[in-house]
């Protein structure tokens, strides 16, 4: 079936949702849901709902369609369908049909077909809720802010002193680095975007409510209690990154350094320490088992990285050793580029 969690809950909780979640795409508010096996159904289907309550003729809708095993043979029909019940309750109420706008509706609706099921919902967000309202400028290959928050999740790092700081060596335009310091400041996701459920009828009364959850959130904004380091090798990119700190309001949590990694161990406080631990690694672990893997005396490598959840395994075989050491040099002379 889809992807999704279902949540009980009211309009406040649909508005926290949104302002807060840092790994749903969308909040959704199913309106109506049932069987069908044609198009027909699916109008009598969205026909059932009082639409007058949601929006005014003089607002916009669109309808997405998303399916999974769905025996219609047009899910651009379905789509049209629903379109035609809602304006046809609009104009039976009030003589007056609301327009189609495919671009920045007043009305989002989210039809999702099953093999003989449909749920129809109004999207509360808007735009996808990745778009968090400070991102300008943007690498080649940018990162969705979601799946960042969804990677700091994994790794479960929360912001807090016990989880230590956070180092982003290729941080590109900063996606990881920003979502971290967010986190770690306490900023809400949604606090500087605005959302679909804004305009629409339900939510008119609680306005004031939704001021006062932001001013509430506003509020809690505090000091990070861990450091947060990100470089890029690219002038670039590191320029973008700054940019989009200072547009998240967390340009002051973020140590931001142009340097190379493997390089320049620049990003690092503790630069002698850091030289002495790689130049160990190199001369007690990787050089022999190099020359191990070279000669055919071994022939895999298994490297585990555990900690108290997590477990990170990566194979080297002697297969895929160009992947690893194309051109082996030594760390010494590495360092003295540093």
């Amino acid at each position: 079936g889809r992807g999704g969690v279902y949540v009980d809950g009211g309009i406040p909780e649909a508005m926290r949702l949104n302002l807060g979640s840092r790994l749903a795409q969308r909040v959704l508010w199913q309106v109506i849901d049932g069987p069908y096996q044609d198009e027909h159904d699916l109008y009598d289907l969205a026909r059932q709902v009082r639409w007058t309550s949601w929006i005014t003729p003089r607002n916009t809708l669109r309808v997405d369609t998303s399916a999974w095993r769905c025996p219609l043979q047009s899910l651009n029909f379905a789509a049209l369908r629903i379109k035609d019940a809602v304006c046809d309750v609009m104009r039976d109420a009030t003589g007056e049909r609301p327009s189609v706008d495919t671009r920045f509706p007043d009305l989002a609706l989210a039809l999702h077909l099953g093999p003989g099921h449909a749920s129809l919902s109004v999207d509360l967000s808007g735009e996808a809720l990745f778009k968090r309202g400070w991102r300008e400028v943007k690498g080649e290959a940018p990162l969705k802010e979601t799946l960042a928050a969804a990677m700091l999740a994994a790794a479960g790092w929360q912001g807090r002193e016990e989880d230590g700081g956070m180092l982003d060596p290729c941080c590109g335009a900063g996606t990881i680095a920003i979502e971290a310091a967010q986190i770690a400041c306490g900023i809400a996701p949604g606090l500087h975007r605005r959302f679909a459920f804004e305009k629409l009828m339900p939510f008119r009364d609680h306005l004031r409510a939704w001021r006062e959850m932001k001013e509430a959130a506003e509020a809690g904004v505090h000091a990070p209690a861990v450091p947060i380091w990100a470089g890029d090798v690219s002038f670039r990119m590191t320029d973008f990154a700054t940019r989009n700190a200072e547009r998240a309001g967390v340009l002051g949590a973020i140590d931001f350094k142009t340097a190379d990694a493997l390089q320049r161990p620049a990003l690092h406080h503790d630069q002698n320490a850091w030289t002495d631990a790689l130049q160990q690694l190199e001369s007690l672990w990787f050089t022999p088992v190099l020359s191990d893997l070279k000669a055919r005396r071994l022939t895999r490598v298994r490297i585990r990285v555990p900690d108290d959840r997590h477990l990170l395994e990566l194979d080297v075989t002697t297969a895929s050793l160009w992947k690893f050491w194309r051109k082996p040099k030594p760390l010494a002379a590495l360092l003295a580029t540093a």
